[in-house]
């Protein structure tokens, strides 16, 4: 079950950190401030030249494998997404 308290629409901006002026406005967007994972559309990362640093994979609830790019998070002080840094990894 979803715990309401966590979950909220808002307006956000994206912009790339080399060129604040190029920022674009998306309305309407969920947050789930317990999500470990974001997701943007990728044409307007393409757009704005933000390019991925890495893909990660991920396998759904119904088994389907899904691969994605970027690692950010929000930052609920700053009031903005952030890098979330790197994704540790144990050796096999």
């Amino acid at each position: 079950m979803i715990d309401p308290m966590g979950i909220f629409r808002t307006t956000i901006e994206i912009a790339p950190l080399h060129t604040a002026e190029a920022r674009r406005t998306l309305t309407d967007v969920m947050v789930d401030t317990g999500s470990e994972y974001n997701w943007a559309p990728a044409a307007l990362l393409r757009e704005l030249r933000v390019n991925p640093v890495r893909i990660d994979r991920f396998e759904t609830a119904d088994g389907r494998i899904m691969e994605r790019e970027m690692n950010l998070r929000i930052d609920l002080f700053r009031r903005e997404l952030v890098h979330a840094g790197l994704i540790p990894a144990a050796a096999a």
